[in-house]
C-alpha cells in the first residue's frame, strides 16, 4: 500500500457535446493519505442543447453557451497509460474508451470472446472483457477487470473534454463485468475496482467521500476532494453523525429515504411511484432517492420541481423545452431532509444561466438545474446528483466489520456544507457578477409556449395561466402565494396535478381585472341603498321557502328511521356477506414489477441498463 498524494485531475465538464477540449493543470495538496485532490474546470460556451422555445434562428449549437453544467472527473492508470474518467456512485463498472491511446489495449489481457457492454437513455459503449494492472489513489491492483470498449454512441461530451471512460462506486450485484465472469467462468475476479482495493487493503475502512465544490457561474478552476477510507480533517464533524441506512435494507445501489422537501419553509408533501406494493417500498410520506455523482444536475418528479421554481419570483414555464425560466437573481430557500439531517441547497445550485440567441439577439437566460425524471417504473423517485451533492460532504460506507470479522450493512452519511444566510449573499455577489459579462437579460414571458404562475394563488402546488399573446413581464408575474395558519404551514401537495397546461385555457382573468370589477359594482351609497331595498321586499317569499324546506326535512327523517328499523330486522336473520360495497375506496399505483423476469422486460427509458436493474 502506497502513501502518496497522489495527482489528480477532477475536471467540472459538460454533459453535452463539446466543442474543443481544455486540459486542465495537475493540483497537489498535502492531505490524509489515499485521497486524491482534484480540480475542475468550466464548460465550453457553446455546449447545451438550444431552447426550442427560442425559434427557428436558434437551432444551432453555436447559437448558445451554458455554464455549471457539469460532471466529475479524475485520472486512473491502466496497463501504464493515464486515463481521465468520470466518478460515478449510480453505477458499478469500469470502462475505457481510448480515443487518445488506439494501442492501449495490445499492452492488456483481452478476452475478446466475452462481450459486454453498458446502455445509457442517450448513450452507449459496447466492448469485451479485458484485465489490465491499475493503479488508482495511492493503490496498486493487478488484474484488475474491465470493459475495453470498442465502440460508442453519443458520449462526444466526454471525448471531447478528454474523458475517456467512467468509473463507477456502486456494489458488485450491479456490474456488467462481474456477472459476465461468473456466467464464461463460473469466477469472483470479475470484482469491480473499489472491492479490490477493500479486500487486498483490509486495514483501510471501506468506504469513499466526496467533497465536491463547486465554480463560481464563470470560473474555470473549482477544488474538491475525493478518498478512500479516509475523512479530511475540515469534514471530521461527520464522524459524529447517525448512518443513514440505504433503503430497503438488501439495496444494492445508493439509495436513501428522503424523508422530507421544504420550499421557502412551506413542506413539500412527498410521495413515492412504489408506495404500497411491498415491504421495500418507501414509507407513506417519504419518497426514495439515489445519490448519484454521475448525474451532473438533480432529477426530481415533476411535481417536486414545479414547487421549487413555481416559488421564484418572475419564473416562467415553458412547455416546448420542459424547463423553468428564472430571473437569474431570483432565489428560493429549499432544503432537503434525509435521516434527520437536513441539507439547504445554494442558490447557486438551482439555476443555471446560458446565453441563448432569439430573433438574432444573444439573450441571458437563467433556467432550472434541478429537472424532471419523467421515466416511469426506475427503482426510486430523486435522483440527487451534484446540484445537490455539492451542498454536502458525503461518506459512502460499504458496511463496518465487528470483532468477528462480518460485514455490517452498508450506510451514507450526510454532512451539511451550505449556511442559507451566507450562500444568499455569496450567490447575488457572484451572479451579479455573471451577469455584467453576459448580454442582457431576455424576457422569458415572450418565448413560445411561456406560462407564468397564476397569482395570487392560494394553493402551493403551481397552477399556470396562458402568457403566450400578451404575457406580462418576469417582475409581474409573480409566483403563488403560500397560504398559513397560525398553527402550522401549508402543505406542497404532491398529488396535485402537475401538468403545467392544467389551466392554460383559463378565461377567469387577471387578478386586477376581477379587482376592477369588484369596484365597480358598488361605486356610491345610492346603489347600496337599491339593494338593500329589494332585499326586504324579498324576504317574506324567502322566510315562506324555508319554511317549506323544513317540513320536507322532517319528512325525510321520519321516513329514513321506518327504512332503518326495517334493516335491522334483517340483519338479525342473514349474516353479513363481505363484497364490493363493504371495501375501502382504492386508488391505482404504479407497481413496480415484483420478479426479476418481468422487471427484465420493463422499459426503464434513461436507465434501460443493467446497473441500474436488480440481479436475479
Amino acid at each position: 500500500m502506497k502513501s502518496v498524494a497522489p495527482k489528480i485531475a477532477l475536471g467540472l465538464l459538460s454533459g453535452s457535446a463539446l466543442t474543443s477540449a481544455i486540459r486542465i493543470p495537475v493540483q497537489r495538496r498535502d492531505t490524509a493519505k489515499h485521497t486524491k485532490l482534484f480540480a475542475g474546470q468550466s464548460t465550453n460556451p457553446n455546449s447545451p442543447p438550444p431552447l426550442v422555445s427560442a425559434g427557428a434562428n436558434s437551432t444551432d449549437d453555436s447559437d448558445i453557451s451554458n455554464f455549471s453544467n457539469m460532471f466529475y472527473t479524475t485520472n486512473l492508470t491502466i496497463a501504464g497509460v493515464e486515463i481521465p474518467v468520470q466518478l460515478d456512485t449510480g453505477s458499478t463498472d469500469l470502462w475505457i474508451y481510448p480515443v487518445d491511446h488506439p494501442n492501449l489495449f495490445a499492452n492488456v489481457h483481452n478476452f475478446t470472446n466475452v462481450p459486454v457492454g453498458v446502455r445509457y437513455g442517450k448513450g452507449s459503449i459496447d466492448g469485451h472483457l479485458a484485465v489490465a494492472n491499475v493503479s488508482f489513489a495511492g493503490f496498486d491492483v493487478d488484474d484488475q477487470a474491465f470493459i475495453a470498449a470498442t465502440s460508442a454512441k453519443d458520449m462526444d461530451g466526454l471525448f471531447k473534454k478528454g474523458t475517456y471512460g467512467i468509473m463507477g462506486f456502486g456494489f458488485d450485484t450491479l456490474s456488467n463485468v462481474v456477472r459476465a465472469v461468473q456466467t464464461n467462468y463460473n469466477a469472483t475476479w470479475g470484482r469491480s475496482l473499489l472491492s479490490n482495493l477493500f479486500l487486498q487493503e483490509p486495514n483501510t475502512p471501506n468506504h469513499i467521500a466526496f467533497a465536491l465544490e463547486r465554480a463560481d457561474d464563470l470560473d474555470d478552476m473549482a477544488e474538491g476532494a475525493f478518498d478512500i477510507g479516509e475523512i479530511l480533517p475540515q469534514y471530521s464533524a461527520i464522524s459524529k453523525s447517525s448512518p443513514i441506512p440505504l433503503w430497503p435494507e438488501n439495496a444494492n445501489r445508493w439509495a436513501v429515504l428522503l424523508d422530507g422537501m421544504s420550499v421557502n419553509g412551506s413542506p413539500v408533501q412527498l410521495n413515492s411511484t412504489f408506495e404500497g406494493d411491498n415491504e421495500a417500498d418507501p414509507p407513506e410520506g417519504k419518497s426514495l432517492a439515489l445519490l448519484d455523482t454521475g448525474a451532473s444536475l438533480g432529477l426530481l418528479p415533476k411535481w417536486a420541481v414545479d414547487a421549487i421554481y413555481g416559488h421564484i419570483p418572475g419564473s416562467v414555464y415553458v412547455q416546448s423545452d420542459d424547463l423553468w425560466i428564472v430571473p437569474c437573481l431570483g432565489e428560493a430557500t429549499v432544503t432537503f431532509t434525509i435521516g434527520g439531517v437536513t441539507v439547504p441547497i445554494h442558490p447557486l445550485d438551482l439555476t443555471i444561466p446560458g446565453v441563448f440567441t432569439v430573433g438574432g439577439t444573444k439573450q441571458t437566460f437563467c433556467y432550472n438545474a434541478f429537472q424532471p425524471l419523467t421515466i416511469n417504473n426506475l427503482p426510486f423517485d430523486f435522483l440527487l446528483g451534484d446540484s445537490f451533492l455539492r451542498n454536502v460532504y458525503a461518506v459512502y460506507d460499504f458496511g463496518d466489520f465487528d470483532a468477528s470479522g462480518n460485514m455490517g450493512k452498508p450506510y451514507v452519511k450526510l454532512l451539511p456544507l451550505t449556511d442559507p444566510k451566507a450562500a444568499s449573499e455569496s450567490f447575488k455577489k457572484n451572479r451579479a457578477a455573471t451577469l455584467a459579462q453576459l448580454p442582457p437579460e431576455g424576457d422569458a414571458t415572450k418565448l413560445t409556449g411561456a406560462s407564468a404562475p397564476v397569482p395570487g394563488s392560494s394553493t402551493v402546488a403551481p397552477a399556470y395561466t396562458s402568457t403566450s399573446t400578451s404575457a406580462p413581464t418576469p417582475a409581474s408575474a409573480s409566483a403563488p402565494t403560500t397560504t398559513t395558519t397560525s398553527s402550522s404551514n401549508t402543505t406542497i401537495n404532491a398529488n396535485t396535478n402537475s401538468n403545467p397546461n392544467a389551466n392554460l385555457n383559463d378565461n377567469t382573468g387577471s387578478g386586477s381585472s376581477k379587482t376592477n370589477l369588484l369596484s365597480s359594482g358598488l361605486d356610491d351609497d345610492s346603489d347600496i341603498s337599491d339593494t338593500l331595498e329589494k332585499l326586504t321586499k324579498l324576504a317574506p317569499i324567502a322566510l315562506g321557502l324555508l319554511g317549506l324546506n323544513v317540513v320536507l326535512l322532517i319528512g325525510l327523517v321520519v321516513m329514513g328511521g321506518v327504512f332503518m328499523a326495517k334493516q335491522r330486522k334483517q340483519a338479525k336473520v342473514l349474516p353479513t356477506i363481505a363484497g364490493p360495497a363493504t371495501r375501502g375506496t382504492y386508488a391505482p399505483v404504479t407497481k413496480f414489477p415484483e420478479d426479476d423476469e418481468e422487471r427484465s422486460r420493463t422499459p426503464l427509458g434513461r436507465y434501460d441498463m443493467p446497473q441500474y436493474r436488480d440481479n436475479a
